[in-house]
């Protein structure tokens, strides 16, 4: 019986499968092989098998729907047909947590606070959690990462997904900065991996400082739903998020649709794109493949400033303008004295996020403190 399961192994080795995809699959055939115990599968075991994991074994339903998909294709690869097996496992759908930017700020705070200045280290620490927040990778993509598929003079990584599917991944200002200052303490030649670092390492790096930071609920996978989350409450289109993810279903891109609060997604409807200029960086990218609301919807992406951005502040000034104007008429209309104040221009608050175009507001009046104390007194 053993050649059947082995006849199967070899099978998956010509399939399009991850090598961590094969293993996994490996791992559910032996579990199931050493149950069996010289029986030979059918539908009467697999009832059995699967009846064991729940009552016995005690697994999560997850585990078990991803074990009987794998089981399920052994008797298909068997000839046994598959619609004898009615066996149906709800899966509960588990929202990925909401992390906020401050979050992520702490965390790269530890690395600051830790770890020796101008070490190695430090910058290689920084820039493997920047590149997870920032560009959205899986742990594999990451750790296959090499430094041709890095180029900062167009601004995009090249990232390998499930099944070796390659994707264009933009990046944004602020991933530039930190992944330009890592590149520039390293000898890398093109083929060289970007970090050189095994997956479990990497997954020890992200938890080392998260756990500093008193932040036990993130990890690498995390890092890439708030990626997912922030490009989300930005406004992105679900079809370009699920672009720039890399998912194969919409479903899946559909998730975190529920994670932002209803309060942000309010705000997120307000903020506006605009594609009137084209840089040095999107004429590169567009001669590459990489689309240039791909990469718009990426510089959306921040850690740095409670992720505030430009068209955050604009939307918000606007608003506050507005509501000074009506406050105006009704001084006017009560005979209050005002004093004129003149609001900063876009191009003053322009460091604190991305390049916009120079906004400047009319003249408003407040009302004088001394008359407005003297009005209280009589």
């Amino acid at each position: 019986m053993g050649d059947v399961f082995q006849q199967f192994c070899d099978d998956l080795d010509l399939q399009d499968l991850a090598p961590s995809t094969r293993h996994i699959y490996r791992v559910f055939l032996f579990q199931y092989q050493e149950w069996l115990q010289g029986r030979s599968p059918d539908e009467a075991t697999l009832r059995g098998y699967l009846a064991y994991l729940r009552n016995e074994k005690g697994d999560k339903q997850s585990s078990i729907a991803t074990k009987y998909r794998v089981l399920r294709l052994f008797h298909e690869f068997l000839g046994q047909p598959v619609r004898r097996f009615r066996i149906r496992v709800k899966v509960p759908k588990l929202l990925p947590p909401f992390i906020h930017p401050r979050e992520i700020e702490e965390i790269l705070a530890q690395i600051t606070s830790k770890v020796t200045p101008n070490s190695v280290h430090r910058i290689r620490d920084k820039a493997i959690i920047s590149t997870f927040a920032l560009s959205g990778m899986r742990l594999a993509e990451l750790c296959d990462l090499k430094r041709k598929d890095v180029d900062l003079k167009a601004d995009y990584i090249r990232a390998f997904g499930k099944g070796d599917k390659m994707r264009t991944i933009p990046i944004n200002e602020e991933l530039h900065k930190i992944l330009e200052e890592y590149l520039a303490s390293v000898h890398l030649k093109p083929s060289d991996l970007l970090f050189g670092l095994a997956p479990r390492t990497v997954k020890h790096v992200v938890s080392k400082y998260a756990d500093l930071a008193g932040l036990r609920h993130i990890h690498p996978h995390s890092l890439r739903h708030f990626y997912a989350s922030q490009l989300t409450q930005k406004g992105v289109p679900s079809r370009q998020v699920q672009e720039l993810l890399g998912h194969a279903s919409p479903s899946t891109t559909a998730i975190y649709q529920q994670v932002a609060p209803e309060d942000l997604r309010s705000a997120a409807s307000k903020v506006s794109i605009s594609g009137n200029s084209t840089t040095r960086a999107d004429r590169i990218s567009e001669s590459l493949g990489v689309k240039p609301e791909l990469r718009q919807a990426a510089s959306k992406v921040t850690i740095g400033r409670n992720g505030a951005t430009v068209e955050d502040i604009a939307s918000k000034l606007d608003a506050i303008v507005e509501l000074l104007r009506v406050v105006n008429q009704w001084l006017e209309m009560l005979g209050v004295m005002t004093t004129s104040i003149q609001l900063p221009s876009m191009q003053e608050l322009a460091p604190i996020g991305g390049t916009l175009r120079t906004r400047t507001w009319p003249p408003l009046r407040l009302p004088l403190t001394s008359h407005l104390s003297k009005s209280n007194r009589q």
